[in-house]
């Protein structure tokens, strides 16, 4: 279930008013994820993993639930 929060700040000086607004909101991929990948035993991959969010994140890759430490 995704969901935004917009803050509203209004800063005023003696003839303008500036309106700033910061949005929440949840992680989404700005690339898609490769579906499979075929290696051969101790060869390398790189995996990677493009997305936006506001607060920014941090990616965590799995393996079999279980967080693989790099």
């Amino acid at each position: 279930e995704a969901t935004s929060v917009a803050d509203l700040c209004i800063y005023s000086n003696q003839q303008q008013h500036d309106i700033i607004m910061s949005m929440e909101y949840e992680p989404r991929l700005t690339e898609p994820l490769k579906a499979s990948y075929i290696i051969r035993e101790g060869q390398p991959v790189k995996l990677s993993c493009r997305f936006d969010a506001n607060p920014r994140g941090d990616v965590q890759w799995l393996k079999d639930g279980i967080p693989i430490d790099f």
